[in-house]
């Protein structure tokens, strides 16, 4: 009996192929009276040598042997008319349109083109029916699935549309409530209309936007398949797995995670597992790839048991590059010791090897992960391996999402990360070392203010929302629970500190989707910063950058981390404000009209010695870096690897401040 996964296979197969029969044959049809330069008759022979491919890994023989003598003809260039009417004997055998003559048709058909083409019979080759066959069905049998190609751009377009269409549609029947209200029955009963409406709009949108799902497994096979390509140029005897079982994911989401699941699989395999020698009695190593469905989530794991993360490493490389403070890390524990990986700038590797000093660092990896909402994490137990853990919605371009009202705009926490909405009142809040706790039933939960965050302290919120974070729960009081909606997500600039991504409400107004990975991050990390003398005052700041809204965003930033801001649109007035004051740390875009960033750093150099200086640029050439070190640059920060933790790391690096 034939698998259910199996028939689908067999009908993608199908279609596949019909499509590529069809675009051969109109080739060499066409082609009948003139020469085929040799480029095109190479383009048809690959065609053809896939056809031949995947006919033999399906079973279907006798088309594979069809293809394979077309594939020769095609490369002689002889006898291209009979290549075109094997074809379409091929092309009704996959339709169907054969019945019970199809696997006579295909025999005859193959010695025809053999015999055409000069194609020797293979000694001992099977004359059987072929191994596999399109079983006729029955009338009563509900018809298999279908499948077409369709380019990913047209989908995305039909989606567009749709959800266009959507918003507008929605925009109007709020109007329409709203005149409604005014006590007229004939549009209270256009209302009722309007509902029904968008019930089905509703469903139309929803399969619209499922047409973006893709299964996760062949890109796991994938990613496979290149670690056992990097195993064997590093003479490393590892056993590959890959399990996505059904998982399907929204296709944005898995381009964005291409990247980092790559870097993970290289990691994995220079890192963390051994070489045959150093394994000993450990045998040969092993790697998986898995994902799994976790309600509208998709967790997805990259585990190896190899050497694992060593925390006294990572501790003590933290305090070679002056990160943390002893002390601090003292008060760690090894988990919180391990999730350090994900620094920017961090490595325990004292060499470097073409294959790890490659693409994106685990930094990147973090906040690629959270910028689709999702969270990365991972656990390591020395000697026995490690395992990375990304967790990412399902699809992120529509799904339900709360909105909360703080300083008079909108937020939104994503459904699937809130565990409860209560009213504080209701619960009892108690202090407790670094702020405050909200206890449900027997659990204490840190709680923190949102508006603190968002730059209004002293806000009256009277609600908490409670989040699932990474290995605990955290509240934030909120001023207003407006709902839970289904909002479609929109991208918005990296630059934006804990923001995921915007949408619009039916009435227009606009949300800021927060990243609860990066809110909750912020929230177990925020200290004050103060500078390593022990004196009491907040670091101070020189902001210059010719962009108001860079301005703007790193002086919010580095106001809610505790630190004392100044802002210059440009050199010219930053040197007049370093005439009057010396700040501690100065921050220093490097492409700016007028004067350039790397002539402001040398006029700082020559006037104010050892100042210490951050440079903030979208250019990361090593020409660019090389330049900035050169002048005496104290830390390089690229706007497109930007995230909050490194800037403010890099901050407190280059002024020795111990948090």
């Amino acid at each position: 009996m034939i698998s259910d996964r199996r028939k689908a296979l067999i009908e993608k197969y199908r279609a596949g192929s019909l499509e590529r029969i069809g675009r051969v044959s109109l080739a060499l049809a066409s082609a009948e009276h003139e020469a085929i330069p040799a480029a095109k008759l190479q383009e048809l022979k690959r065609e053809v040598h896939t056809l031949k491919g995947e006919s033999t890994m399906l079973g279907f023989q006798a088309v594979a042997e069809i293809a394979h003598a077309a594939e020769n003809a095609i490369e002689k260039n002889i006898a291209l008319a009979t290549v075109v009417d094997a074809l379409d004997v091929v092309a009704r055998y996959l339709r169907g349109d054969l019945g019970d003559e199809g696997e006579a048709s295909l025999a005859m058909t193959r010695d025809l083109l053999r015999s055409s083409a000069g194609v020797e019979v293979p000694d001992g080759e099977s004359r059987e029916t072929p191994a596999a066959t399109f079983e006729p069905r029955s009338p009563d049998e509900p018809p298999q699935e279908r499948w077409v190609r369709v380019s990913a751009e047209r989908v995305d377009a039909v989606c567009e549309q749709v959800t266009d269409f959507d918003s507008t549609f929605r925009a109007l029947y709020f109007r329409l409530r709203e005149a409604a209200r005014t006590g007229d029955g004939k549009l209270r009963a256009l209302s009722s209309d309007f509902e029904r409406c968008q019930a089905s709009l509703d469903e139309i949108t929803s399969a619209a936007w499922a047409l973006r799902l893709v299964p996760i497994e062949p890109v796991l096979v994938d990613l496979v398949a290149h670690a056992r390509e990097i195993a064997t140029s590093q003479g490393k005897r590892v056993r590959m797995d890959a399990r996505g079982g059904d998982v399907q994911i929204e296709r944005t989401v898995l381009d964005v995670l291409a990247e980092p699941l790559l870097h993970l699989v290289r990691n994995a395999i220079d890192h963390g597992i051994e070489l045959p020698e150093e394994r000993g009695a450990k045998g040969d190593a092993r790697l998986v790839v898995s994902g799994e469905t976790v309600g509208g989530s998709v967790l997805i794991a990259v585990s190896d048991d190899g050497r694992g993360i060593d925390p006294d490493r990572v501790r003590k490389a933290v305090l070679e590059r002056g990160m943390l403070s002893d002390t601090t890390l003292g008060a760690m524990s090894d988990v919180e010791i391990v999730d350090l990986v994900f620094w920017h700038g961090l490595s325990t590797r004292a060499d470097v090897t073409d294959l790890s000093g490659r693409g994106v660092g685990l930094d990147v990896v973090r906040a690629t992960v959270e910028a689709l909402g999702g969270t990365a994490s991972v656990s390591s137990v020395v000697g026995k391996g490690t395992t990375f853990h990304l967790r990412v919605p399902a699809a992120i371009t529509k799904e339900r999402t709360l909105v909360v009202e703080s300083r008079g705009a909108l937020f939104g926490f994503p459904s699937r990360s809130v565990a409860a909405l209560v009213r504080l009142s209701d619960h009892e809040v108690s202090a407790i070392a670094g702020g405050q706790a909200l206890r449900i039933g027997d659990v204490a939960i840190p709680l923190r203010s949102l508006g603190a965050f968002l730059g209004e302290p002293g806000a009256h919120e009277p609600w908490a929302v409670v989040l699932d974070g990474d290995h605990q729960k955290w509240a934030f009081s909120i001023a207003k629970p407006l709902g839970d909606f289904p909002l479609l997500r929109r991208p918005i600039d990296r630059l934006l500190p804990t923001m995921s991504a915007s949408a619009t409400l039916a009435d227009g107004r606009l949300v800021m989707i927060l990243s609860v990975a990066a809110l909750v991050r912020r929230a177990r990390h925020g200290t004050e910063a103060h500078v390593a003398t022990g004196q009491s005052r907040a670091l101070r700041v020189l902001v210059i950058d010719d962009s108001a809204v860079v301005r703007d965003l790193m002086e919010e930033i580095l106001r809610q981390s505790g630190f004392d801001v100044q802002v210059a649109d440009g050199g010219d007035e930053a040197l007049s404000i370093l005439a009057r004051d010396r700040p501690d740390v100065v921050t220093l875009d490097v492409d700016m009209p007028g004067m350039t960033g790397f002539e402001v750093l040398g006029h700082i150099r020559a006037r104010h010695g050892d100042l210490p200086v951050v440079m903030l640029t979208l250019r990361a050439s090593s020409e660019d870096k090389a330049r900035a070190t050169a002048l005496g640059a104290d830390a390089y920060v690229v706007k497109t690897q930007f995230q909050e933790g490194s800037l403010l790391e890099a901050i407190r690096r280059v002024a020795k401040v111990v948090p």
